[in-house]
């Protein structure tokens, strides 16, 4: 049975069997999305807390991190960059226009 075949029939079947085909392909779909998502979750988390060099790791520490260190380490991140772009806003501008005195 080809695709378009099978469409045409799902279009003249009665409302509960399309609403079954509906829950199938959402579930489905909904298990795929989140397969992927996790597994682009493990890789970032995976490469989020590690150095750029083993060499800036302690030896005790370059066996595995664990996801605590993986997730503090992106934390600080995430915090330094926020508190970098909040202090570029609070920061003393030059203005074009002087007011007069």
């Amino acid at each position: 049975m080809d695709q378009v075949a099978f469409l045409h029939k799902l279009q003249s079947a009665d409302e509960p069997t399309k609403r079954r085909w509906i829950a199938v392909f959402t579930t489905a779909v909904m298990t795929i999305v989140i397969f992927l998502w996790l597994a682009y979750f493990n890789n970032f988390v995976e490469n989020a807390g590690r150095p750029e060099t083993r060499e800036a790791v302690p030896e005790s520490a370059k066996e595995n991190f664990t996801f605590t260190e993986s997730f503090k380490g992106r934390a600080a991140a995430i915090y330094n960059y926020f508190a970098d772009k909040l202090e570029s806003f609070t920061a003393h501008r030059s203005y074009i226009i002087t007011p007069e005195k």
